[in-house]
């Protein structure tokens, strides 16, 4: 494996997914044939992982090998159009409803357009919505912090928010 801040990272992926399937480190360990002790190394990222090992962990936690070893990703964001493709997506998700205000002059002073989640709104996911909204905006909304603890914080934040499924709508 590489360096220790990989394993730590891996760890906690770990960590996360195993708690998302509602199983203890003891049910971890005895899925694939390890120890707690064994399972609390890795997700500490204390131990080596090797590639078998990796494989069965992934199983198990029904997580994408890929997901587990990699770096969180997000799309790229490239061109504008980029951008209104992923509100087109957006859109789809069942349960979750926002809407797109747009403030411009002579009604307004400053030309500004913003996407409102409604907490209260009848759709069930806009309320998770706004809570993880409001998390970003308290986590990483201090432009002032270290690049490496905000790149640390989002990948903690885009982890632990992969086990909330958004079911998608069929157009």
């Amino acid at each position: 494996m590489e360096n220790n801040n990989t394993l730590i990272a891996i760890g906690e992926k770990i960590r996360i997914a195993r708690k998302a399937k509602g199983m203890n480190q003891k049910q971890l360990g005895d899925a694939i044939g390890k120890s707690i002790r064994a399972v609390q190394m890795y997700e500490k990222g204390e131990t080596d992982l090797n590639i078998t090992l990796l494989e069965s962990l992934s199983s198990v936690l029904d997580i994408n090998l890929a997901d587990l070893v990699g770096k969180s990703k997000s799309e790229n964001l490239v061109a504008l159009s980029d951008v209104i493709e992923f509100l087109i997506n957006l859109s789809k998700v069942k349960n979750l409803h926002f809407e797109v205000d747009v403030k411009k002059p002579p009604m307004d002073e400053e030309w500004e357009c913003s996407i409102v989640f409604k907490g209260k709104d009848p759709a069930e996911n806009n309320t998770d919505m706004c809570l993880a909204l409001e998390t970003f905006k308290n986590e990483l909304g201090t432009a002032h912090e270290d690049a490496v603890m905000q790149i640390n914080k989002e990948n903690r934040l885009i982890d632990y928010y992969k086990r909330f499924n958004l079911i998608t709508s069929k157009k």
